[in-house]
């Protein structure tokens, strides 16, 4: 029985890779070679665009007993296996059963990131990991410790982060919920993703890069929705409902980096809070060519920025949603006859994760 379980892309990984991998990890582990879809049909009418096949996978993996989850590639490889780790615990929960508890089971789980995507959010932000060999040595570190003792899961290099519950309602019916321990976005951003996935060789020739040429290049004749948001919970900075009209940029984050460059210097990955950021103007043209001329290395508003916190975050937008963004995948939905008309945010628990320690 394998206790790990490393999911790999092999067309984007290095050569000799997946040796160091197993190398690093034992025995008792186990390599999938992960496949990329076009489309994924999901529960509640979802579509997940640009998609990889894991999350059957990653069940079937968890099933056979493995507690540790290996993610080599970018931030898109992520919430599969959130989602999967998230059903698992939650369908296996006993709330009248000491130690059976949702906290309980997710800490049964870790999950470490070798980063080899187009932006690599999470491990950059939360994880400190900046390349694949600081991804490796983290690795090492963790498992030359876990090796000692394989009867528990050793703390001394992991990081638990909060993981966002994101919840879309048509009428009063929930539809989905979706989890990730990244960030959610609901405007221009969708229609950067979009634009990002009708240009896949410009993907690979620009990498990184390709978010600030998106964010220039598909502005023209962008509508601009408008978004009531409600802010709420325990400890809840600014706790009232407001409106971001004209909205260029909605995203619901965790962590500090997103949006391909976007930097949010408050918000903290494990702090069981999150944050709603949200713009309403454009750059101005120049502040727009300066963008192209750094490609990528920060994103410059004009004015009227706006950040707050709190444990739930509610969006009703002035006109149903038919898609959306989850750290950097699409997902579009017919959500029945009226779309989505409500979306709720918010943290059910937290998950560990490796972290480099240098």
């Amino acid at each position: 029985m394998a206790s790990s379980a490393v999911f790999l892309n092999p067309a984007r990984a290095p050569q000799g890779l997946e040796a160091r991998i197993q190398l690093i990890l034992g025995d008792d582990s186990t390599v999938v070679h992960t496949k990329p879809a076009k489309h994924l049909l999901l529960s509640g009418g979802l579509t997940l665009h640009n998609a990889s096949d894991i999350g059957q996978t990653a069940a079937e993996e968890i099933v056979r007993g493995a507690r540790h989850l290996i993610a080599v590639g970018g931030d898109g490889l992520i919430p599969p296996l959130i989602q999967t780790i998230m059903e698992y615990a939650i369908g296996n929960t006993d709330a009248e059963s000491p130690g059976s508890g949702l906290a309980d089971k997710l800490a049964e789980f870790v999950i470490g990131i070798l980063p080899l995507g187009t932006g690599n959010d999470l491990a950059h932000s939360a994880l400190a990991l900046d390349s694949l060999d600081q991804g490796l040595q983290a690795l090492a570190n963790y498992y030359q410790n876990r090796h000692h003792d394989r009867t528990h899961i050793d703390r001394t290099h992991v990081r638990s982060l909060d993981v966002m519950a994101v919840s879309g309602y048509s009428g009063e019916n929930k539809v989905f919920t979706l989890y990730t321990p990244q960030f959610a976005g609901f405007s221009y951003d969708v229609q950067i993703v979009r634009w990002i996935n009708q240009h896949p060789r410009l993907k690979r020739a620009l990498g990184s890069q390709i978010y600030t040429a998106g964010f220039i290049g598909c502005y023209q004749g962008y509508q601009r929705p408008d978004f009531t948001i409600a802010v709420t919970g325990e400890d809840t900075t600014f706790p009232h409902t407001y409106h971001a009209k004209n909205n260029v940029l909605l995203l619901v984050t965790s962590i500090s980096h997103a949006a391909g460059g976007l930097k949010i210097a408050e918000a903290d990955p494990g702090d069981g809070r999150l944050g709603v950021f949200t713009a309403n103007n454009m750059p101005t043209v120049p502040l727009r060519l300066l963008m192209l001329a750094k490609m990528g290395k920060s994103i410059l508003w004009h004015s009227d920025v706006d950040y707050r916190e709190g444990s739930s975050i509610t969006l009703t937008p002035d006109k149903p949603l038919t898609a959306f963004q989850i750290a950097g995948d699409l997902y579009t939905s017919a959500g029945g006859a009226s779309g989505i008309n409500r979306v709720t945010c918010s943290v059910p628990g937290q998950i560990p994760f490796i972290v480099y320690s240098g």
